[in-house]
């Protein structure tokens, strides 16, 4: 019974964890990147709406483009990060299809970390970026998330493995 309860417990937590990132994120895509990308590509324009030129508009286009693309990878992850929940709630934990997923999430984050950074570093070198220290910053952030993912996923693994282990003796 108490072990049912601690299942729950941890199932809503995760649930409330990841509706949280999910909106986070939802927010950061509509708000933030239009706004610090404006802000690089147009600078602050007090009044009336400034003449944007071309040069403007396609930095503008591409650096929100990317950001959007690049954010699609971490909505992918909440998504499994649902699905581990349902495994846990399920009494599936801990499991390796469980260490499976989380595992794929790790996959998924790290390429995107590195792609993040490495559009970073292009965006600074075209002078596009004046803003660099908070998406470096965001994404060293990302990397330890990152980081923190593969320790549990192999923790899992090593968990579902003594699992397998102990039911094998009994």
């Amino acid at each position: 019974m108490e072990n049912a309860k601690n299942r729950n417990l941890t199932v809503w937590l995760v649930r409330i964890s990841l509706i949280a990132v999910f909106l986070l994120g939802v927010m950061i895509c509509a708000w933030w990147y239009p706004f610090s990308v404006s802000l690089t590509a147009v600078g602050l324009t007090p009044g009336e709406a400034p003449e944007i030129s071309p040069a403007q508009y396609a930095e503008f286009w591409t650096q929100v483009g990317f950001y959007w693309l690049a954010s699609l990878p971490c909505f992918v992850t909440v998504g499994i990060g649902w699905r581990i929940s349902t495994l846990i709630k399920n009494g599936r934990e801990p499991s390796r299809e469980a260490a499976g997923l989380m595992k794929t999430c790790f996959v998924i984050m790290l390429s995107d970390c590195l792609t993040f950074i490495a559009a970073q570093a292009t965006f600074c070198a075209l002078g596009w970026n004046d803003l660099w220290f908070i998406h470096f910053f965001a994404a060293g952030v990302g990397l330890l998330v990152t980081l923190a993912l593969k320790l549990a996923a192999d923790q899992m693994l090593n968990a579902a493995m003594l699992k397998e282990e102990n039911e094998a003796y009994i």
